[in-house]
């Protein structure tokens, strides 16, 4: 008999339950851990199965079931891939964002260049003292720098909204 996704996800909650409370789990228990929204009794019948199988074993009468030998090389051959490619895919996310953020940079760095060339043809073309910066930084630079430079030539001041 194959392992269904039923199965495995009350094998997978067995365990995991398991592990946490040292705890032989109980139907309810699962009811109420996997949004499967089934009854206990289904659920009582899927373990009823992973018993046959070999997954689980039932310590003793009225008990709840345990994982088997068999049922943790399951969780850790199966189960645990899947975190595996869980962990592969972040990874390839964080790169995916770290190559996008290279990338930005690249893009701020060639608007600066262009922002730069223009301050330089507008200047050289119009005799002016060209200022470009960003609106936080261009009420104190701008008047600074006009004081400065007042009886030179004339004051441009251009902001760039980004």
């Amino acid at each position: 008999m194959q392992l269904d996704d039923r199965k495995t996800i009350i094998l997978q909650a067995i365990i995991r339950n398991y592990l946490e409370t040292g705890e032989p789990v109980g139907s309810r228990t699962i009811s109420k851990y996997t949004d499967l929204n089934l009854s206990s009794a289904t659920i009582r019948n899927e373990m009823a199965d992973l018993e046959e199988m070999g997954y689980i074993i039932q310590p003793h009468t009225s008990a709840g079931r345990i994982p088997s030998d068999t049922g943790y090389r399951f969780y850790v051959d199966q189960l645990m891939t899947e975190r595996d490619s869980e962990h592969e895919e972040k990874q390839a996310l964080i790169q995916r964002v770290d190559k996008m953020e290279v990338l930005l940079k690249q893009v701020a760095n060639a608007l600066a260049n262009i922002a730069v060339t223009v301050q330089k043809q507008i200047a050289i073309s119009n005799d002016l003292i060209l200022f470009i910066c960003s609106p936080v930084t261009a009420p104190k630079y701008s008047r600074n720098f006009a004081e400065q430079d007042r009886h030179r030539k004339r004051f441009c001041n251009v902001v760039i909204h980004l």
